[in-house]
């Protein structure tokens, strides 16, 4: 019998899964890609061979929302510097009429546009299963190798489904910008519970916070489950050494759990059509936001996103330290050459008393130093428990005073991450009225302005 969730269930695979004409255009495309691929590598006679990966060779993918991941196959004995060399040379070559461009992650690889679908050119090494890996990709011919031998048709629409529930919420990824769920880790979540529903039942079932969320696929395996300390352990069944829950932030594993709550009480087609933008914010909030907006050279994402994370962190401890305390910190950027970090504050002006306790008046030797060190003060005086306490004046009881005051200090003393040591030299700090209209002359500013002042998507499904 159709029950309530079978229902918003089958409707929504329907939405996401790719129709008769979406496979005939990209199996086209494929063959298109492969074709110019092993034209260039003939023409330079590299020995090579090309594998397709990723969610299409696995048919685990989003209406829609593809890439085509082709891996080139080097033999393992060829130097890093060739396998490089060839990578970037077979992929710009062939891909010549299509602008490609190169893009970096642990080695450069190649991206296209082919009929706007997106291409990446992959190189990977040729080795057997257990062998040392070379290379991350060649633990990805590995994962579709697993994933297709595992997966039935009816679970890989489940896989498409889960991915597009947490697409909805802004879950889905495991790059450092949005630290959420790899594919692979939705089609293994799948594997494991068989279904849909089953794995939202199971996550449920897990609700204890204090206890770490293990999966688990091959029960050999087991015993890997303890080496990992770590809240969110999710073995790699082809590599069962590695936690692929690491790449998952612990706030993102909860909103799932709030989002298979939720659906479980009450399936409905929300949890699968992303949110207007509806900018419906308290004004005291925008009072209360300072930002700081800065230029850099452009870098890969992935580089880029580590890099802004290690810094904000590094300013809202010295925001904290000072006296303001931040409330709610983020970083935003355009991706290429633009970046700002967001802190909400309970007060961008503090109190400019500073207030510091010293020794015990009894301990005459360090208390007279402590106010002797202390000549500033503009009061001192001795309380109930017997220590001496004085009031400084505070220089920059306003933030903005105060980040201006740390981006003028000597920059390897600020802990930033060296790949912004230019930024003192280029950055404005904006709050108050300006930001309104710097959302609007920045759109990736306005947005992300719009997403930090808004509340988290979980909670409309719960409304």
């Amino acid at each position: 019998k159709m029950t309530k969730y079978s229902i918003i269930i089958n409707s929504n695979i329907k939405k996401c899964k790719p129709t008769k004409n979406d496979y005939y255009k990209l199996e086209k495309i494929k063959r298109k890609s492969i074709e110019l691929l092993q034209k260039t590598i003939d023409e330079k006679n590299y020995n090579i061979t090309i594998v397709l990966g990723g969610s299409y060779s696995k048919d685990t993918w989003v209406k829609q929302e593809v890439d085509l991941d082709i891996f080139l196959k080097f033999d393992p004995s060829l130097s890093r510097t060739n396998f490089e060399k060839q990578v970037i040379d077979v992929g710009l070559t062939a891909f010549k009429d299509y602008n490609p461009y190169l893009r970096y992650s642990e080695h450069p690889y190649v991206e296209t546009y082919v009929n706007k679908i997106r291409i990446n050119v992959v190189g990977c090494f040729d080795i057997k299963q257990g062998e040392k890996i070379l290379s991350n990709a060649d633990r990805s011919i590995f994962h579709t190798e697993f994933i297709n031998s595992r997966l039935n048709n009816k679970q890989k629409d489940h896989v498409r489904l889960l991915k597009f529930l947490m697409k909805t919420f802004g879950l889905y990824g495991s790059e450092i910008k949005t630290k959420g769920f790899s594919g692979y880790v939705c089609e293994l979540l799948i594997l494991k519970n068989g279904s849909f529903l089953d794995m939202l039942k199971d996550l449920v079932k897990n609700n204890n916070i204090d206890e770490k969320y293990v999966l688990c696929i091959e029960k050999s395996h087991k015993a890997y489950s303890e080496i990992h300390n770590h809240p969110i352990v999710i073995l790699d069944p082809v590599d069962p050494k590695r936690n692929l829950g690491t790449a998952i932030s612990i706030e993102n594993y909860f909103k799932l759990l709030f989002v298979a709550n939720a659906f479980l009480k009450n399936p409905s087609n929300k949890f699968f059509s992303r949110r207007r933008k509806n900018l419906k914010y308290d004004q005291s909030i925008l009072n209360n936001i300072i930002i700081l907006k800065f230029n850099h050279d452009k870098r890969s994402s992935d580089i880029l996103w580590g890099q802004l994370l290690k810094s904000l962190l590094k300013l809202e401890t010295k925001l904290n330290k000072y006296g303001f305390n931040v409330i709610k910190s983020s970083a935003v950027t355009n991706e290429n050459d633009l970046s700002s970090f967001i802190f909400l504050m309970e007060d961008l002006k503090i109190s400019n008393f500073e207030i510091r306790k010293g020794p015990f008046v009894n301990m005459f030797h360090q208390s007279s130093n402590f106010v002797n060190k202390n000549k500033k003060s503009i009061l001192n005086w001795v309380n109930s428990e017997g220590k001496t306490v004085l009031i400084k004046t505070k220089e920059m009881p306003h933030a903005k005073d105060y980040l201006e005051y740390i981006l003028s200090q000597k920059f390897n003393t600020l802990g930033l991450s060296s790949g912004f040591n230019d930024l003192p030299k280029h950055y404005e700090i904006i709050h108050g009225k300006k930001i309104i209209s710097f959302s609007k002359t920045y759109e990736w500013l306005g947005d992300g302005i719009s997403e930090f002042i808004q509340n988290e998507s979980i909670f409309d499904i719960s409304r």
